[in-house]
Order: structure tokens, then C-alpha cells, then sequence
């Protein structure tokens, strides 16, 4: 990962970090919870429907998978262009840039589905 420069490896690792916590948190918090919990809420607050407690392991599943698939097309795409070294690091930089937000993103909701699910209620965002 190292190979496309330092910031480029460091961004690679903090994308690997950030498609595994959403896993780690669930396997904290999932035996924690009920069956059967609060997977959404209507413009009144209200609950709107619940689920399976196993319904909240797909997003860290989807984030780990999106982090794999943002690392290994990075990686791909970088080699398999035969450009000059600085082209490869753009194109490597780019892959991982994109994943790594969209990480960011999954771990944002990853913790709001489990505060919902632990609490029974949504994050109120206007008074």
C-alpha cells in the first residue's frame, strides 16, 4: 500500500480501520439488544418499524465489503495502467479517497442505527 507514497499507504490503512469498526461495533453492542428492535422512525417520531436485531449486521457488512472492494480496485487500477509513477499514485489516490468517505459515512450510520436500536429512539434534530 506503501508503494503510491506515504499519505497514500496512511490513507489506505485508515480505510482498512474504518471498514472493520463498524463489525467490531456490532459485535459489542448486538448481544446487548432485544430480538426484535426499532429500525426506523416517521416525521413525528413515532416508532415506524422494527426488526430483527441481525437486520443491523448488514451495514458493517457492506462497509467492510465496499472497504475491500475501494482497496482492491485501487490497487488494480493503479498497476494495471503502465503510467508513470505520479499517475498511478492520483489514480490509487483517488480509489481510496472515495472509499474513505464512503466509510466515514457507513460508520456515521452504523452508530445511529445501534443508539436507535439501544435506546428505542431517534437522534432529535430540531426541537
Amino acid at each position: 500500500m506503501f508503494k503510491y507514497g506515504k499519505t497514500n499507504g496512511i490513507m489506505a490503512v485508515a480505510l482498512a480501520v474504518l471498514a472493520v469498526i463498524p463489525l467490531i461495533e456490532i459485535a459489542i453492542f448486538l448481544p446487548q439488544m432485544s430480538d426484535t428492535v426499532v429500525i426506523g422512525f416517521n416525521a413525528v417520531a413515532e416508532t415506524a418499524r422494527t426488526g430483527s436485531r441481525w437486520h443491523l449486521a448488514l451495514l458493517p457488512v457492506i462497509c467492510l465489503a465496499l472497504g475491500i472492494v475501494s482497496l482492491v480496485s485501487a490497487l488494480k487500477r493503479a498497476g494495471a495502467t503502465g503510467e508513470p509513477d505520479h499517475i498511478a499514485a492520483l489514480t490509487f489516490k483517488r480509489y481510496v479517497k472515495s472509499g474513505l468517505i464512503a466509510a466515514v459515512i457507513f460508520n456515521a450510520a452504523n452508530l445511529y442505527l445501534i443508539y436507535m436500536a439501544m435506546t428505542g429512539q431517534g437522534i432529535p434534530f430540531a426541537g
